[in-house]
């Protein structure tokens, strides 16, 4: 019964320790934008497209936003890939597949795109509606180490490759990065994203945003999701997994120690009077408490035994359904296995360390 309760125990906690430590590992993953005060407007129009430009400028001009951009896709959400992709050294019958995103040239500055090489997009130059910026995911895929002369094609047009931005998390945060390009003219730009300024009365200013756009589109209905709020939402599952996995390890630890309790509190009574002959006959304090430890600290271990490597294949297991990942370190069984034997030595020595201390004469008084 000890051996099945603490391995159940060990089991849980090493579970419990690796669903934590992946979920940590996620969140601290670099999304490659700034998603604070960034609002998704779900509502869009015609009307509301068509008159973008102005609707931004009497948005900034009244200090409600930063900035605002129109694209194919929001920022946190990549919309489409497709094939056909070719460039110097990549096999033009066959081409490649990457996402695609069309963006305005505002686009790289409301997100907070961070570039590793090349420049964004620019107004002040013509030749930008030619031209192409890759995330790093795709630079690599193409083997792309300058941006001198480099170029990528599709559909027989020929775009120049302006920047390369750190990734950015446009998917699951729990899956790799997708290779993609940002052009200027390739998808309806159906898209609004908005940079709030950063103070405290958001709700006034999404107030005043919306009665903006009702009034360019009288029949809109002017609906947003905050960007970091729909990434956070991300984890959601995640979290479920760890609150659950920790409501349960504490339930199997707690079991395992009552019944440790149960038995050991039996099992030393049982042996009474065989203490108290050892303690007349000159047996110490330490001796009878590592007499009566020893077997339970064989039983932990033996559930040990059997609980570790279960846990590394379920987890290793686990642990395949995510491309972003931790790897299991032995140290967790090494810190899992000492608490196992923490708890049982706890729950033992109470009982252990009264019956080493009772009185032999009331022990022995009947016999």
């Amino acid at each position: 019964m000890v051996v099945i309760q603490f391995a159940i125990s060990i089991f849980m906690m090493i579970a419990t320790y690796l669903v934590i430590q992946q979920l940590y590992h996620v969140k601290e993953r670099l999304i490659g934008y700034n998603n604070q005060n960034l609002i998704n407007v779900i509502s869009s129009s015609p009307e509301i497209r068509k008159n973008f430009e102005v609707l931004k400028r009497d948005l900034q001009n009244k200090g409600l936003i930063e900035d605002a951009t129109l694209s194919s896709s929001f920022v946190n959400r990549l919309g489409l890939s497709g094939g056909g992709f070719t460039w110097e050294g990549n096999d033009p019958i066959e081409g490649s597949i990457l996402g695609i995103c069309t963006v305005d040239e505002s686009f790289g500055n409301t997100v907070g795109w961070n570039f590793l090489k090349g420049r964004n997009f620019s107004k002040d130059f013509k030749t930008d509606s030619s031209g192409v910026i890759i995330n790093e995911a795709a630079a690599k895929f193409m083997g792309l180490t300058s941006l001198n002369s480099n170029t990528l094609s599709k559909r027989g047009k020929t775009y120049e490759i302006l920047g390369v931005i750190e990734n950015t998390i446009s998917e699951s945060p729990f899956k790799s990065i997708t290779p993609t390009a940002y052009f200027l003219d390739f998808l309806p730009k159906n898209k609004i994203t908005i940079r709030l300024k950063d103070y405290e009365h958001q709700s006034q200013t999404l107030k005043a945003i919306g009665e903006k756009f009702m009034a360019t589109d009288p029949n809109l209905i002017f609906e947003y999701t905050f960007t970091d709020q729909a990434y956070a939402k991300e984890f959601t599952q995640m979290e479920m997994i760890r609150s659950l996995t920790s409501l349960f390890t504490c339930l199997a630890i707690l079991i395992s120690c009552l019944g440790l309790y149960a038995l050991v509190s039996f099992l030393t009574e049982q042996r009474e009077k065989e203490i108290g002959i050892r303690k007349v006959l000159g047996a110490s304090e330490i001796g009878l408490w590592r007499l009566l430890s020893t077997e339970y600290i064989w039983l932990t271990l033996i559930g040990f035994l059997i609980a570790a490597p279960l846990a590394y294949l379920f987890m290793e297991k686990w642990l395949e359904n995510y491309v972003y990942r931790i790897s299991i370190n032995w140290s967790i069984f090494i810190v899992t296995g000492s608490i196992a034997l923490l708890i049982t030595l706890v729950t033992v020595s109470f009982q252990a360390i009264k019956a080493a201390l009772s009185n032999p004469i009331d022990t022995l008084r009947n016999e």
